[in-house]
Parts: structure tokens; sequence; C-alpha cells
């Protein structure tokens, strides 16, 4: 039982992991240690609501975690005296449950960013055919953020344009 019990209590800590990574991930900072504000900002950020199930599930790890996290929370003992094998099997179970809805969350986010990525470099592309055809170009680097693909709202797009001859005076 002791075994369950610390595997449960392990995946509270590995439903963290993933969501504040998640947050670096879309170029937001992480903020707050419970479940329940890592999903709140994850909300607010990208504008969706997360199942009530997960935002449950997420209330209960966080009682959880404070618990194992504190172990003077109790009078006496550890925390596998206060936890059955059924309390560890339903953390177990509502972690996966939210480790599965941040990975979904997850991959959607991924595609619209690479859309937008697409979407951006595209009009880069376009403003370089423009300028070849005015002047001549023997290099059109991008570099910056989008082109390592870690953009935000604020990135702008980062271009170098080398010209094999002078620039007309009225540029």
């Amino acid at each position: 039982m002791h075994s369950t019990i610390g595997l449960a209590l392990n995946h509270t800590k590995l439903v963290k992991n993933p969501s504040k990574p998640y947050c670096g991930g879309i170029g937001k900072p992480r903020t707050g240690r419970p479940l329940t504000h890592l999903i709140t900002h994850l909300e607010k950020e990208l504008g969706i609501e997360a199942p009530i199930d997960v935002k449950q599930a997420c209330t209960t790890l966080d009682k959880y975690h404070i618990s194992i996290r504190y172990p003077d929370a109790w009078v006496e003992g550890v925390p596998e005296y206060y936890f059955t094998e059924s309390d560890a099997r339903d953390a177990i179970n509502k972690a996966l449950l939210i480790i599965e809805w941040v990975e979904e969350t997850w991959r959607k986010v991924i595609e619209g960013r690479r859309i937008e990525r697409e979407r951006a470099l595209s009009t880069a592309r376009k403003f370089i055919e423009c300028v070849d055809g005015k002047i001549k170009l023997s290099l059109a680097l991008l570099y910056g953020s989008y082109a390592r693909g870690d953009f935000n709202e604020w990135s702008d797009i980062d271009a170098l344009l080398v010209v094999e001859n002078e620039l007309p005076k009225t540029c």
C-alpha cells in the first residue's frame, strides 16, 4: 500500500511539471504553485475553459500536495497514515486526467503557433520578393524569435537584407 500512495503523491508533482513548461512554451511566465492557479492562468492566457472535471481534479490534488509537502501539517505521523490505497488510486486517475488535458491543449496551441509562424514567415517572404524586384539582393536572412519559433505577441519579424549594389537615394 505504501508504494501505491507514494506513486500517487509523485503524480501530483508530475502534473505540475508539464503545466509549468507549458506556460513557458507559449511565451507566458508561470505563476503560482497550486495546480488550480496554473490552470486558471492557462485559461486566461489562452482564452479557453478547462473542463470542470479537470478543475476539480486540480483542487483535489492541490489538497494532497499541501499535506504531503508540509509533513508537520498533522499532529503526528506521516502522509501514508492519512491516505488510503483508494485515495492513492483516485489521485493517480486525477493526475492522468489533468496530464491528458494539458497534452491535448498543448497540441492545439502548438498547431496554432505553427500556423501563426508560417503566416508571419510568408509575409516576410513576400516582402523580400518585393524588395528583390526593386534592388538586387545577394542575401536575405530571417533571424530572431519567429525564425527560432519562440515568438510572442510583441515579437516582430527580423530580417537581414544584403544588397549587391548601392541603395537608391530615395529609399
